[in-house]
């Protein structure tokens, strides 16, 4: 455990469960969330926001990098696209924190996908001292089609957007792999994708694009703007969920290299300028 004033580390206990591929979520009251694994067992446990853990329950069936959402102010949802091994987990089931598991009907038809690292905390939309716990996290159908999921004290339905997110442009398909990142000052949120061609043939560089959703502006009977922006290639794949800086722009470091190999990490960071007046990045709303 870090400590950033005086740069120093502290000890403390062990998890109950020894995991790989897991998430976590703090609550209101700073205990931990934690859940997922990777090739073990799964389960709930809670970290009390200092030097304990908690198992609570086994859950329904076991996940890698689950979401982890509250619900409430102390209660938390878990569900996720993949299973222990990293295969596609096609489930409506969800477990919770307190209560049973239960059954998500989006979830059937729309799969929740999204990057090995990402941060849950950070697709927050709502507002605590209402009571209001929302999220935004990214699905696909069987047809491969991504859409924006919206879940509200544990209520899932699609956000309306004024078109479908765009799956392809000129250059080819997109492959989307990020959680979704949301900028709460200024009512908007991020996807990042790659040309869906980028582990098949890297010597094409690395195109990223990154799908702005602006979601305060859906509302009964409106629906959410979609801008897409997009890169030139790079030689470089930060393909991991990148960081909202204080301006509005999104931080993207580490990764892969052309080679495309866990033993070709890349030394380089990149800030894609998307925020209000700082717009490198070419933008377009009819890619498709």
């Amino acid at each position: 455990m870090y400590d950033p004033l005086s740069h120093t580390f502290d000890g403390f206990g062990s998890m109950e469960q020894k995991r790989a591929g897991a998430s976590g979520l703090e609550l209101d009251s700073g205990s931990v969330v934690i859940a997922g694994n990777w090739y073990h067992n799964d389960g709930i446990e809670v970290f009390d926001g200092k030097k304990h853990f908690t198992y609570i329950k086994d859950v329904a069936e076991g996940r890698s990098r689950p979401f982890i959402f509250r619900t409430a102010k102390d209660n938390a949802i878990v569900f996720s696209g993949f299973n222990t091994k990293g295969d596609s987990l096609h489930s409506s089931t969800a477990d919770r924190l307190r209560g049973e598991a239960v059954s998500i009907p989006l979830l059937e038809t729309w799969h929740p996908f999204g990057c090995t690292s990402h941060r849950n905390a950070e697709s927050f939309i709502g507002d605590e001292s209402r009571g209001v716990y929302a999220y935004l996290f990214p699905v696909r159908d069987s047809t491969s089609q991504v859409a924006i999921a919206k879940i509200e004290n544990g209520d899932v339905s699609l956000l309306p957007t004024v078109c479908p997110v765009p799956m392809k442009t000129r250059w080819g398909g997109i492959e989307y792999y990020s959680a979704i990142i949301a900028d709460q000052a200024h009512g908007r949120a991020y996807l990042v994708g790659v040309n869906a061609d980028a582990h098949t043939r890297p010597e094409k560089g690395f195109r990223h694009y990154v799908l702005r959703i602006d979601y305060a502006e859906a509302s009964e009977g409106r629906s959410a703007p979609l801008t897409l922006y997009y890169t030139d290639p790079m030689h470089d794949m930060p393909e991991y969920t990148p960081v909202l800086t204080p301006e509005g722009n999104l931080l993207m470091a580490g990764g892969l290299t052309t080679a495309v190999s866990n033993f070709s990490p890349s030394a380089h960071a990149y800030v894609l300028c998307i925020s209000d007046g700082t717009t490198n990045l070419s933008e377009s709303n009819h890619l498709w």
